[in-house]
């Protein structure tokens, strides 16, 4: 059974008692009257006594201040009082108070208590027992080492309402509420929150305890020379979290060291490294538990290397002397001649500043000043490392002599674009020297005729090579032979041979675009080119179209890196475009992730209706961080940076509601999103009804008094010339319990006309309901 129906029925069991004790009571006064008719000297009547109420709490204390309503029955509201210092109250027991007593007694932040119907004249001391109208949360805040900490709290009701928010110092919450079940959520600055479920009983405390872990995460390390193992000063750390954000950034000091801290955001960690002169290094993803702490020493520490190599090596003839004063001549495989040099006295040559990594060279040497049985010097193709030396050694490669036969050799030179290239010069070189020259025509077409041949009978002879250079293009030896990528090539017996050769620019502008996650172009977008040993980076910004266009640059650059930076955008990842840049290809689109997440969603009562023109508001770790406005139908949707949130909470508000939220158990990641229902409970109840006669007249001007339990303040309302009162009662919880009583200008109230009570009984109150009650004022 219900409490309203409880008290519903209690009223009823008690007023047929009080009908019971009421004909006992008339008996007893026939007999009194009886006994006033008897001769002179009988006893006269007892004197008028009072009736001493106490009240106290649970444990026995008085409670002052209490309010204490009066009926009789039969009779209706006979008087009111409050208790004193000592939690008495005395009411009088006059003549016209003889009849069955019913008390109602009520204070703030306690449960309304009745007595039931009772014999006044019986004597004695009836003491009432107020229980709290609900209790308190303590909770205990303290980090792992068991300090104190400051900051800020929110408690939810178990359907969403907003019940406390604010601030705690000392390590120590305080919250009074009603009885029921919580969410209380803490938070400190540094810390990771922490939410737990509490629950409320009438008049007791309960206690929470919250140990908050570090939300500081720790990053040291050390950075070095990869081929050295020498420190390396001055370079810059950057920590990077989910979707490539820098949470935060340093230096190394002098002992080539770094500290980094940041909040604990991401469920991975990478460290990117860069320094001036090196490859920059983005690290293996690391996840942060326990400490939250990550170190980068030992066998972890970060090993730079220079984004180039060197080449160096010894040209030496048949019989191993070697060769002084040669031109010796580098080679970058699918680009051409990319540099030159002449050995020393010791045949001695160094190459070095070259761009490293996935890319070979070869070695080849011309114009030899010794006899011609040096028939050709060319290495194979090597590949060196980043920040590394390598040594190769280029020997004379001796052919015998075949006689003269003869052949020829033809060809086609190319732009990387597939187009017809006139106007090349070729040349046809052979034991070291150019033995014949010619220029390509209008489609690009070259010939040789009548050339000796190299091979004859399976025998080799001194191979050749072409050199084909223009103006603005990198000179190149790579030709296809057979669908083969040559350097040296044979011409057989009475053969035609023929080659294509494919010339490359020797500078380019890179292009590329900047599209965001839904292949839309982001305009405006800061676009960032490095070379090693360039000082300052090139920039340049992206057009309407999201396409950009850098500043033209050497074919044959070292450590070319690309990186795209964009407002309401996270950074993209340095790419490298080092082998781009001499294949021709474009540089990647860069595919930008909005940093801002968006949360949208309904708000809406507990019948499931919309709440058009609720304000909703999304608080950031403590902070606000965005706000907007339901829309007729409920919906609304807010966008914010959440990339660094530990917590996030929602509130919805609304005119005629209560405060409704919610706490985001798990945030959106940039670019992302999160629906959220939010449900408001109607802040009103409506009360109304007739105030009457005994004839059913009704009676005007009379103050309607309404009061919730646990509150002091009263609610008034005046009668209309029908008698209809209103009463529009602002219930903060949602629910209360309630009850009505009537001030008329003459008479007394004498109870519910609805419930066929002396006294209106206590209600329950929900937000959102019509209650109807008529009441009774008699003369």
């Amino acid at each position: 059974m219900s409490k309203e129906a409880e008290r519903v029925n209690r009223y009823g069991r008690n007023l047929a008692r009080g009908y019971r004790r009421a004909a006992a009571a008339l008996l007893t006064c026939l007999l009194l009257l009886v006994s006033l008719a008897v001769p002179a000297g009988a006893a006269s009547p007892a004197p008028a006594a009072d009736v001493i109420l106490r009240v106290t709490d649970p444990s026995g204390q008085p409670l002052s201040r209490v309010n204490l309503e009066v009926y009789q029955l039969n009779h209706g509201l006979v008087t009111m009082a409050t208790s004193g210092l000592d939690g008495t109250a005395r009411i009088p027991l006059t003549a016209d108070r003889r009849g069955l007593w019913f008390v109602r007694a009520w204070a703030p932040q306690y449960q309304v208590k009745e007595t039931g119907w009772f014999d006044p004249a019986q004597g004695g001391v009836r003491t009432i027992e107020l229980q709290p109208l609900g209790g308190e949360v303590h909770a205990y805040v303290r980090d792992g080492s068991g300090n104190r900490l400051y900051g800020s709290y929110l408690l939810m009701s178990a359907t969403g309402r907003l019940v406390a928010q604010g601030q705690f110092t000392d390590g120590r919450v305080v919250a009074q509420v009603a009885s029921g079940t919580y969410t209380l959520t803490v938070s400190a600055d540094g810390y990771a929150p922490a939410t737990q479920t509490v629950a409320v009983a009438p008049g007791r405390v309960t206690v929470a305890t919250f140990v908050l872990r570090n939300g500081t995460l720790t990053v040291e390390g050390e950075v070095v020379d990869a081929a050295t193992g020498a420190v390396l000063r001055g370079a810059k750390v950057e920590l990077l979290g989910d979707s490539n954000l820098v949470l935060a950034e340093g230096e190394t000091g002098s002992d080539g060291r770094f500290r980094l801290e940041a909040p604990n955001v991401s469920d991975t960690y990478r460290l990117r490294v860069s320094a001036p002169g090196y490859r920059s290094v983005t690290t293996e993803p690391r996840s942060a538990e326990g400490a939250l702490n990550l170190d980068y020493f030992g066998a972890d520490r970060v090993a730079l290397s220079r984004p180039t190599a060197t080449i160096e090596g010894v040209l030496t003839g048949f019989g191993g002397e070697p060769l002084a004063d040669t031109m010796v001549i580098l080679m970058r495989e699918g680009l051409g001649e990319v540099a030159a040099t002449v050995t020393n006295k010791d045949g001695r040559f160094r190459f070095a500043d070259l761009p490293a990594g996935d890319i070979r060279y070869a070695i080849v040497a011309d114009n030899v000043k010794r006899d011609d049985w040096h028939d050709l010097f060319l290495s194979g193709w090597v590949k060196p490392e980043p920040g590394t030396t390598l040594w190769v050694p280029v020997s004379a490669e001796p052919y015998p002599d075949l006689g003269t036969t003869q052949g020829r050799l033809s060809g086609v030179v190319l732009t990387q674009d597939g187009q017809r290239l006139s106007g090349a010069t070729v040349e046809l070189i052979r034991r070291t020297r150019v033995v014949a020259t010619t220029t390509t025509d209008d489609q690009g077409n070259f010939d040789f005729d009548e050339v000796s041949a190299t091979m004859r009978e399976g025998m080799a002879d001194a191979p050749y090579m072409l050199r084909i250079s223009k103006s603005g293009y990198v000179t190149t030896r790579q030709v296809l032979v057979g669908g083969q990528s040559q350097v040296a090539f044979h011409v057989p017996e009475e053969a035609r041979v023929t080659v294509q050769a494919t010339l490359r620019p020797s500078s380019v502008a890179p292009k590329g675009r900047v599209i965001d996650q839904n292949g839309l172009p982001v305009y405006n977008a800061r676009v960032e080119l490095t070379m090693a040993g360039q000082s300052r980076p090139t920039v340049t910004r992206t057009d309407a179209n999201g396409w950009y266009t850098l500043r033209p640059i050497p074919t044959h650059s070292s450590g070319v890196t690309v990186r795209v930076e964009a407002d309401g955008y996270l950074p993209s990842e340095e790419v490298d475009i080092t082998a781009t840049l001499a294949s021709g290809d474009r540089p990647p689109t860069f595919r930008l992730t909005r940093r801002d997440s968006t949360i949208d969603g309904v708000v809406m009562d507990l019948r499931g209706r919309p709440v058009g023109g609720a304000k909703v508001q999304l608080y950031v770790d403590g902070e606000l961080a965005a706000e907007a406005t339901a829309q007729d139908d409920g919906y609304y949707s807010l966008t914010a940076d959440l990339t660094t949130a530990t917590s996030a909470m929602l509130t919805a508000t609304a005119f005629g509601y209560t405060d409704g939220g919610a706490v985001l158990q798990s945030l959106p990641g940039p670019g992302e999103g999160l629906t959220q229902m939010l449900v408001l409970q109607p802040k009103r109840a409506v009360v109304m009804g007739r105030v009457l006669d005994e004839q059913g007249n009704p009676v005007a001007g009379a103050t309607v008094e309404l009061t919730l339990e646990g509150d002091s303040a009263l609610q008034l309302a005046t009668t209309d010339a029908a008698g209809n009162y209103r009463l529009e009662v602002d219930l903060a919880s949602g629910a209360a319990w309630a009850w009505l009583r009537v001030r008329p200008v003459t008479g007394v109230f004498a109870g519910s006309l609805t419930h066929g009570m002396d006294l209106a009984p206590v209600v329950r109150l929900t937000a959102g309901d019509l209650v109807v009650t008529d009441l009774l004022v008699r003369p």
